[in-house]
């Protein structure tokens, strides 16, 4: 019996509010409807030991530095990678990851300013078993598509502020590291080249869904 095709490999990504999370639950409906096989998922905290990496990076209230918090988000993604992320692509399943390494590099490289070559040296050993998914991005050990939901900031963080669901400690931030963080999510998508979509994020749900449908060859 021949293994199945691999799935292929979605992020969505974004400042604080700009509705990935939303649009990664939308996306996961329709591949469900059109029966494709896929995983949703999310970093940090994607795994077991990522919830208490993610208890650390964003709710112990101890600070720590920029390159200590780009070390634990490699960690995080180094465990994710090789224990979900890769089997699930290999059985064939598409799947949907809230926020990568796009995000390491938004907050903590351009926002934060760690060394962009200490960034790139660590995230490429965590993101080393997407290798073994046959693919022209996985072959490199990327995503197939990153979708980056573009927003301003202050809107973001606005949606963002519900009563009952306090800030996370790098959402309490100042508004200019926020505004750098932007900027990171643009120049990271440039980069990718074609295997980035930057998307307006300032729209009704299904109408930025259609756009990541269309990116994707789906029907929207």
């Amino acid at each position: 019996m021949s293994a199945p095709s691999p799935g292929r490999f979605i992020v969505l990504d974004g400042v604080e509010g700009c509705g990935k999370t939303t649009q990664a639950r939308l996306l996961a409906e329709r591949l469900q409807q059109q029966d494709i096989p896929h995983l949703l998922t999310h970093e940090p905290g994607g795994t077991p030991l990522g919830r208490r990496l993610r208890h650390l990076l964003l709710e112990e209230e101890a600070e720590m530095t920029p390159l200590t918090e780009a070390f634990l988000f490699c960690a995080d993604r180094a465990e994710h990678v090789a224990t979900v992320i890769v089997p699930a692509l290999l059985a064939g399943r598409w799947v949907i990851c809230d926020r990568f390494s796009s995000s390491t590099f938004a907050y903590q490289v351009w926002a934060g300013e760690v060394d962009p070559a200490h960034f790139r040296a660590m995230d490429a050993i965590a993101r080393e078993p997407l290798k073994q998914v046959p693919g022209e991005q996985t072959g490199q050990g990327q995503p197939d598509l990153t979708v980056i939901l573009d927003l301003d900031p202050a809107a973001g963080r606005a949606r963002k502020m519900t009563p009952g669901s306090p800030p996370d400690k790098i959402e309490r931030r100042s508004a200019e590291y926020h505004h750098r963080v932007r900027e990171g999510f643009l120049c990271y998508a440039r980069d990718l080249a074609g295997a980035a979509a930057v998307i307006p994020a300032d729209r009704d749900p299904t109408t930025v869904l259609g756009e990541i449908l269309v990116h994707l060859g789906l029907d929207a």
